[in-house]
């Protein structure tokens, strides 16, 4: 309990004492369109995206007329996560939890292009050689966008490289968001071994069709593999997801649907191999105004996890709220729920997340969260409990 009073002790500490200023975004960006984070980001920045930052997002990073730069700073940006975590589950410790680099827009008048590479990354690890890296270095995401035309309503763009499907960045809470945490349903892998998590990065190509406020996406993925990230495709099939949404509103309410169907090869320590044929579908609705937002999403999927003909089906859950005071402080709350097999017992997953964000400075926030999050225990046994303070700034 103590830790826990300090905990919050140290975020309301920053919220009282930092008074704000003007707000911007992803640096570059703003160091190239000269506007405030409000325009592009509701509450401090790196929040949820507005409708007009979703667009921005979507048509190559870049606006209706955009230029291609030779400014590195307006270009490139790095960014830097500091933690402090405090859980009742491990010790209290202070982390360097990341430092990146974010780069993208136009590069002609019909490609973009954009990355997010981890230098380091912390790995959670407190023991091992003496040489080894306990930071590992990521390549998120990297890839070139064809667009059709910067300046219409109806555009179609295709993206060749690693990346995630736009939807889930823009409305699953999985991309620029409140929370540091992303929620179970986006976060969480099916039955081991498979990996596949709908947040992952995967290589392959995706074409999507923008007409007025309806988007339409689709694309040829590698297989899982071992590996969420950078994965080299492990047999001869391919990925495939598809995704449907639209925009009901001028705050960025919007309803969409997404499906994923992999068959990842599959080599256990001892056994046969197998093709794991699995899939996931979903849906979700965001009703957002000026001064808050609610998300709901559901999803479900299939798999065999092993090499006889068994299947294993899951099932995932998520509603959030946030309450957007100013464009320099949100409060959040947000419940998960993922079972990875529905036929199994206990081992689901669920639990609140409750939180606040503060914009420090012009590209700079910290975030207070509290989870009482993890699998079903029996009394008199309790759920992990965490706190975790957050500054995340870029330069």
């Amino acid at each position: 309990m103590k830790r826990m009073i300090l905990s919050f002790a140290v975020a309301l500490f920053a919220v009282s004492y930092v008074q704000p200023q003007k707000a911007y975004a992803i640096k570059a960006w703003t160091n190239k369109q000269d506007v405030k984070c409000s325009v592009c980001h509701l509450g401090p920045p790196g929040g949820e995206l507005t409708l007009y930052g979703q667009d921005f997002q979507r048509r190559g990073h870049s606006i209706a007329g955009d230029e291609v730069t030779k400014k590195f700073v307006e270009f490139f940006s790095f960014n830097a996560k500091l933690r402090f975590h405090d859980s009742n589950q491990r010790f209290s410790t202070f982390e360097n939890h990341a430092f990146s680099i974010y780069g993208g827009g136009p590069i002609s008048k019909h490609f973009s292009t954009f990355v997010e590479l981890y230098f380091a990354e912390n790995r959670g690890k407190t023991t091992g050689a003496a040489n080894e890296d306990f930071n590992r270095t990521k390549l998120a995401d990297l890839y070139l966008e064809y667009i059709s035309n910067r300046d219409k309503d109806v555009y179609t763009t295709v993206k060749f490289g690693q990346f995630s499907p736009s939807q889930l960045s823009l409305f699953w809470q999985m991309g620029p968001r409140s929370y540091q945490t992303r929620p179970y349903i986006v976060n969480n892998a099916n039955v081991s071994p498979n990996t596949y998590r709908p947040f992952m990065r995967n290589s392959g190509i995706a074409v999507a069709q923008r007409v007025n406020n309806f988007h339409a996406e689709a694309g040829v993925l590698n297989g899982t593999g071992s590996s969420p990230t950078n994965s080299i495709d492990t047999n001869g099939k391919k990925d495939l997801f598809v995704t449907l949404d639209y925009t009901l509103d001028g705050y960025g309410s919007a309803a969409g649907v997404y499906g994923y169907k992999g068959r990842g090869y599959i080599v256990p320590s001892s056994g046969p191999a197998w093709e794991n044929d699995f899939h996931r579908y979903g849906a979700f609705g965001k009703f957002r105004r000026s001064r808050f937002g609610l998300t709901g999403a559901v999803t479900r999927g299939q798999e065999q996890p092993t090499a006889t003909r068994m299947r294993a089906h899951n099932l995932g859950v998520l509603a959030g709220l946030d309450v957007y005071a100013s464009d320099w402080f949100t409060v959040f709350g947000r419940y998960d729920y993922f079972d990875p097999n529905v036929g199994k017992a206990n081992d689901q997953l669920s639990g609140p997340v409750l939180g606040a964000a503060y914009r420090l400075f012009d590209s700079g926030r910290v975030t207070f969260e509290y989870h009482k999050q993890g699998k079903y225990v029996v009394a008199p046994a309790a759920k992990a409990r965490e706190v975790l303070v957050e500054v995340a700034y870029m330069f």
